[in-house]
């Protein structure tokens, strides 16, 4: 081969290999943009499962709260006990001759 179409030849190669290079640097920005920036994106993924963990433990909370505000109210429509309980210690109620002390914090 003429040293002419040997150097065209070389030229033609290294150009397509930048093409080549340029394209796979290209595919790759693109895909760590579409990861990183895209409309699903990781980190949007990952704040919203960190929500829902949040949203899934307040649900528990306030699951377990409403529990115990439904027992204390079928406390307080059917145990005279903690009724009593509950007459002497919020609204300072007491039988009568009774003493009731008051003590006071410091």
């Amino acid at each position: 081969m003429p040293r002419g179409r040997l150097l065209s030849h070389i030229r033609r190669r290294v150009q397509l290999l930048r093409v080549r290079r340029f394209v796979l640097l290209g595919s790759l920005a693109v895909g760590a943009w579409a990861l990183v920036g895209g409309q699903y994106r990781i980190v949007r993924y990952q704040l919203l499962k960190h929500k829902e963990a949040e949203l899934v433990a307040a649900t528990r909370s306030l699951t377990a709260q409403t529990f115990d505000l439904e027992y204390e109210i079928w406390q307080l429509q059917k145990d005279t006990l903690y009724i009593e309980k509950v007459a002497r210690e919020r609204l300072g109620f007491a039988r009568p001759n009774e003493r009731v002390y008051k003590i006071t914090p410091y």
